[in-house]
């Protein structure tokens, strides 16, 4: 009896690392996504810009959350993703 519970723990740890990593390859994959939409963006509007990861909210309509710096210019952006496309940038004026 003791067999089959530990051998039921090791299936459920396992199962749970396996969709841990599935979980973090997907925000890595949004990640590179913003990644290239904000490099065509800034090859248009803010050449040298910097751009920091803050935030991440939403599953199936994911919203990753950066702070740009730009020549004494601050900004929050939004970057929406669902399904493997970006949807929108939103840009927020930083105070």
């Amino acid at each position: 009896m003791k067999y089959r519970r530990n051998l039921t723990i090791i299936a459920c740890l396992f199962a749970l690392s396996v969709t841990g990593s599935a979980l973090a390859r997907g925000i890595q994959d949004d990640l590179k996504l913003c990644q290239t939409a904000f490099k065509a963006e800034s090859d248009r509007r803010y050449d040298g810009a910097i751009f920091r990861f803050k935030s991440e909210r939403g599953s199936k309509l994911r919203t990753l959350t950066y702070k740009m710096t730009f020549a004494d210019q601050r900004y929050t952006v939004d970057c929406k993703v669902k399904g493997g496309e970006v949807v929108e940038i939103v840009w927020h004026d930083i105070p």
